[in-house]
């Protein structure tokens, strides 16, 4: 693990409009503790080993709850690396400004999009907006294009001022999610603008399926289910660390327009229940293809 993520984000917007939302989210250091496979104590770590050892050692008699307090005081303590800050979003009780993800995209007031800036960010007084953000501090931005990509999933990705050049685009399948999920993998391919979409030249990015019992039986049984994503970066020299931060970004974005609570297997009402076999992109809006199993009076 490289990266932890904290959502900065208002309760009432999270409760009431997720997943489109306004949010921050402050990227960390990954911490790992002695009891952790990846723990070496050592190279980057090597100023956190002896703090670090003698409060687990301290903790390790003390109860569950003590201990994950101690955890999170101590990436508390750490300083955010990057901010990924949404472009607004959905507010509680239709508070304006706002934005209407939702819908199809036809208008700006309909277009995700996410600011990348070096370190942390300052708060408004309602958490996750955006908020007087300094454009020296900004590595780059993930921007939905008007109209969306039209019959795929499509994103605009910069490095430099929301006026440069994209330096890539990410392209993905026509459908996804739903029941299909569970039997393929859904590659979302990161490509250079002057190539072809489906090159994938600076990265793709693979949703995955489900592998195992347990992850199949977490799917299946939790409503936030544990979504698991790969990124797999070409071999080219001239793909620069500001634009590797920003295909994360979009990877991360990507997952809050289409997966996140948008893409679920089943739904019911009074009179059926509704098996969503996949869903199908259109204008930057979710279309379900369902079986419909009526309910006996």
């Amino acid at each position: 693990e490289i990266f932890r993520f904290d959502e900065v984000s208002d309760d009432w917007n999270r409760c009431c409009c997720k997943p489109f939302h306004p949010f921050k989210l402050e990227a960390k250091q990954h911490i790992p503790f002695p009891e952790d496979d990846d723990y070496t104590g050592g190279g980057d770590l090597e100023f956190l080993q002896v703090n670090l050892q003698n409060d687990w050692d301290r903790l390790i008699n003390k109860n569950s709850n003590e201990r994950a307090l101690a955890h999170k005081e101590l990436y508390n303590r750490q300083p955010t690396l990057f901010t990924i800050v949404r472009d607004d979003g959905q507010r509680c009780c239709m508070k304006c400004p706002c934005k209407c993800y939702d819908s199809f995209v036809f208008c700006s007031f309909c277009q995700e999009g996410v600011h990348i800036y070096a370190g942390k960010t300052e708060d408004n007084k309602e958490k996750g907006r955006p908020y007087q953000e300094n454009p020296d501090r900004l590595i780059g931005s993930v921007i939905q294009p008007i109209f969306g990509g039209c019959c795929i999933p499509y994103l605009l990705l910069k490095t430099d001022s929301d006026t440069s050049e994209p330096f890539g685009k990410l392209a993905g399948p026509f459908c996804f999610g739903g029941w299909s999920e569970m039997c393929f993998d859904f590659r979302f391919n990161v490509s250079k603008v002057s190539s072809d979409r489906s090159s994938g030249d600076i990265a793709v990015v693979t949703k995955r399926r489900p592998k195992s019992k347990s992850a199949v039986a977490t799917t299946l049984c939790c409503n936030d289910k544990t979504d698991v994503f790969s990124i797999e970066f070409k071999s080219d020299p001239s793909i620069t660390t500001e634009q590797k931060i920003t295909v994360f970004s979009s990877q991360i974005l990507l997952d809050y327009m289409i997966f996140d609570g948008r893409t679920e297997k089943c739904a019911q009402d009074e009179d059926a229940i509704y098996c969503h076999l996949s869903f199908c992109y259109m204008i930057g809006q979710l279309i379900p293809c369902t079986i419909i199993i009526p309910k006996q009076n």
